[in-house]
C-alpha cells in the first residue's frame, strides 16, 4: 500500500476511538441528506490496523451520515500514521471548523499542545519557564505553528489554551454545551477566579430560576448578597423555582413588591439584580 491512497472501504471494518468532540446528529443528519442527495464530496481520513481493519482519523459526521444512509461503503483517504500523528490531524480537522465554540476550541489546541511538544520536544526542553516555552524558536513554537494553520494570531492560541487550562476540569465538563461554552469572554473572566469560586459562579449562571447573566454579575451577587447555594434543601428549592416559573410577569412584580416589605435588603438586592 503508498503511503496514501483513496479507495472505497466497507463501514463495518472502520473503527472509531472517543473523540474529544461527541457527535451532533442533528448535523449528522443534514450531512446524509445531503450526501444522499449529491454524493459524497469529501473523503473520510483512516488509517490502517491490525486484521485488515480501520480506524477513523477524520471525518467522523460524515461516517456517521453514510450510517444514517445506510451505505455499505464510504470514500476514504487511507493513510498510514502514528497513534499521536492521527490524534494531531484529527485535531487539526476540527480547528478550522466554524462552528467549534470557543471552549471546545481551548480543549482541542491544549490537546494538539501536549501531542506537539511530545513530537516536538526541543519546543519545551531547552527553557524551564512555560512563557519561554512559547518562543523556544519560530518553527518549533507551538502558538505560532497553531497559530499559522488556524489564520489566527499567537496570541489567540495562547488565550485559548488558557480556557482550557485554567477552568477546573469539572466546571468545565460542567459548562459543555451551555451558553457558558460560546462566549469566549465568559470564559476568560471564569479562567480568572479560582476553582472554589469557579463551581459557585456556574452554579448561579446555570441556575433555572433567576439565572446570573454574567461572571461578573455572579460574582457580584455571591459576594453583595446571601450565597444561596450552600445549604440549601433541594426539595423545597425544587418547589419554589416550579412557583416562580408558573408565574406570569405580574404575579412575579407582586411577589418581589411583597418581599420588599419584609425581606432582607441584602436578598432583595440580589434577586433584583438577578432579574435585571
Amino acid at each position: 500500500m503508498n503511503r496514501s491512497e483513496t479507495q472505497m472501504i466497507r463501514i463495518d471494518l472502520i473503527d472509531v476511538k472517543e473523540r474529544l468532540r461527541q457527535i451532533d446528529m442533528d448535523y449528522a443528519a443534514l450531512l446524509a441528506s445531503s450526501m444522499k442527495e449529491i454524493g459524497q464530496l469529501q473523503p473520510v481520513e483512516v488509517r490502517p490496523t491490525k486484521g485488515g481493519r480501520f480506524e477513523l482519523v477524520a471525518g467522523a459526521h460524515r461516517l456517521e451520515g453514510a450510517k444514517v444512509n445506510e451505505w455499505s461503503e464510504i470514500l476514504a483517504v487511507v493513510r498510514k500514521s502514528s497513534d499521536m500523528e492521527a490524534e494531531i490531524r484529527q485535531i487539526d480537522e476540527n480547528l478550522i471548523r466554524h462552528d467549534l465554540n470557543p471552549l471546545d476550541r481551548a480543549t482541542f489546541l491544549a490537546r494538539r499542545q501536549e501531542i506537539y511538544i511530545q513530537l516536538n520536544p526541543q519546543a519545551a526542553g531547552r527553557k524551564a519557564s512555560a512563557t519561554a516555552r512559547w518562543h523556544a524558536t519560530a518553527d518549533l513554537s507551538f502558538a505560532s505553528n497553531a497559530a499559522a494553520k488556524m489564520g489566527v494570531s499567537d496570541r489567540d492560541v495562547r488565550r485559548s489554551i488558557a480556557r482550557f487550562t485554567k477552568i477546573a476540569p469539572d466546571v468545565r465538563k460542567k459548562i459543555a454545551g451551555t451558553w457558558i461554552a460560546f462566549k469566549g469572554s465568559e470564559l476568560d473572566a471564569l479562567a480568572r477566579c479560582g476553582p472554589q469560586e469557579q463551581r459557585k459562579v456556574v452554579k448561579l449562571m446555570l441556575q433555572e430560576v433567576l439565572p446570573a447573566k454574567s461572571v461578573k454579575a455572579a460574582r457580584h451577587a455571591m459576594h453583595e448578597g446571601p450565597d444561596l447555594l450552600e445549604d440549601v434543601d433541594a426539595e423545597q428549592l425544587a418547589r419554589l423555582q416550579g412557583a416562580w416559573r408558573k408565574g406570569g410577569a405580574k404575579a412575579r412584580a407582586q411577589f418581589l413588591d411583597w418581599l420588599a416589605m419584609g425581606a432582607d435588603p441584602a436578598l432583595l438586592g440580589w434577586i433584583k439584580r438577578a432579574e435585571g
